[in-house]
């Protein structure tokens, strides 16, 4: 009898229904995983992103028209940020 025979032999339609139903539970609980690391918690849960990009509107609006009376050289940039209150990134 051959190994191929005889793994036939041990298989059932049983064993291969739990398995199919293993497979699909898993697949269920990794999709309520993807979908639970995807929604934001903490204070980004709280975020009106129409609320976010109207600020950096008008950050970006003041920055620019602060940016624009200075010549943009390398070693302007520490300078520009100082008197156009820029934050450093981190």
């Amino acid at each position: 009898m051959s190994m191929l025979t005889f793994l036939f032999t041990l298989l059932q339609v049983d064993d291969v229904d739990e398995v199919l139903a293993n497979i699909n539970e898993q697949n269920d609980a990794m999709e309520q995983i993807n979908a639970a690391m995807g929604q934001p918690i903490g204070p980004s849960a709280d975020i009106d992103e129409d609320d976010l990009e109207a600020e950096f509107a008008v950050r970006w609006m003041s920055i620019s028209s602060c940016a624009s009376f200075y010549p943009s050289t390398p070693g302007m940039l520490s300078y520009v940020r100082l008197r156009c209150s820029i934050p450093h990134a981190p």
